[in-house]
């Protein structure tokens, strides 16, 4: 069987790629968001927060990731991802990647296509939508 490698468009998946100071938790990506416990959107937020540590896994070494999904080829890693990665090797972040797939749930799907860009002092998050 023929494997793809690279980028592929396909807009009912996106991948993320997180670096952060601490490992994820639940509390630990409210705060990110800056959602407190008492806000209307505390629920939603958990279940965001929720599914993405689920969905990300936490990597040591940038060959690991590229192995489990870039067709074992470190060049193969999305662009954007790249200035994240440098940060990780420059500081001491932990690394996490994960990918989100419409039809899994109403959460899944809400984050599939939100913008999840971001930058906190604490962690940044990159999202490629559409493709990985």
């Amino acid at each position: 069987m023929k494997t793809r490698c690279g980028f592929v468009s396909n807009s009912s998946s996106s991948s993320f790629l997180i670096v952060s100071r601490k490992d994820l938790s639940k509390e630990f990506l409210l705060h990110s968001f800056g959602i407190s416990e008492t806000s209307p959107f505390a629920h939603f937020a958990s279940s965001m927060a929720q599914t993405i540590m689920r969905l990300a896994r936490k990597y040591d070494l940038i060959e690991e990731l590229a192995e489990d999904d870039f067709c074992g080829n470190v060049a193969y890693i999305p662009e954007a991802f790249k200035p994240l990665i440098e940060k990780w090797k420059k500081e001491d972040l932990k690394l996490y990647y994960g990918v989100f797939y419409n039809g899994e749930d109403e959460t899944t799907e809400f984050l599939n296509q939100w913008d999840l860009n971001f930058e906190t002092d604490q962690m940044e998050m990159a999202h490629l939508r559409n493709g990985f």
